[in-house]
C-alpha cells in the first residue's frame, strides 16, 4: 500500500491540474455592434458589397449574420469586422437584420442585438443655401 501512495498522489495532482486548466478558459464576450453600419443603406437590386461592422467584443472566430444567416466574415480587430454581402441579399427592398455571433467557449453562442440596415431607393433631398442680397441705398 505504501508503494502505491506516491503514484496515486501523482495521478490525483495531474487530474487536478487538467481540470483546473479546463475551467480556467475565459468565455468569449458578448459582441456589441455600434451604429451606423457601413454603408448606412444600400439600393435594392445592386451588386454585392463589403459590409463594415464596428463595435466591441469581436474575436477572430466572430461571424456576421445577415437576417440570421452567416456571411463570410473577416476579423479586422476586436472592434471591427467586414462581411461579404451577396447581391441576392439585397435583391428586393426591405430592412436587413445584422447581428454578430461569437462562438461559445463553453455553452451557447454569444449573439449581439440586431442592427437594421435599410435596403431602399435613395430619396431625393432638397438643399437650401443662404445668400445675402444688398438692397442698395
Amino acid at each position: 500500500m505504501r508503494c502505491l501512495l506516491p503514484a496515486l498522489i501523482k495521478v490525483l495532482c495531474c487530474l487536478l491540474v487538467w481540470a483546473a486548466a479546463g475551467f480556467a478558459q475565459t468565455p468569449n464576450p458578448v459582441p456589441f455592434v455600434n451604429q451606423p453600419l457601413l454603408p448606412t443603406a444600400v439600393a435594392p437590386g445592386g451588386p454585392g458589397f463589403t459590409l463594415t461592422v464596428n463595435g466591441t467584443g469581436f474575436v477572430p472566430e466572430s461571424v456576421v449574420n445577415w437576417n440570421g444567416s452567416p456571411r463570410a466574415t473577416t476579423f479586422v480587430s476586436s472592434s471591427q469586422l467586414t462581411a461579404a454581402i451577396l447581391a441576392t441579399d439585397i435583391a428586393a427592398p426591405g430592412t436587413a437584420s445584422v447581428t454578430v455571433a461569437n462562438p461559445p467557449t463553453i455553452g451557447t453562442f454569444n449573439v449581439s442585438t440586431s442592427v437594421p440596415l435599410p435596403i431602399t431607393v435613395a430619396s431625393p433631398s432638397v438643399t437650401t443655401t443662404h445668400r445675402d442680397i444688398d438692397a442698395g441705398g
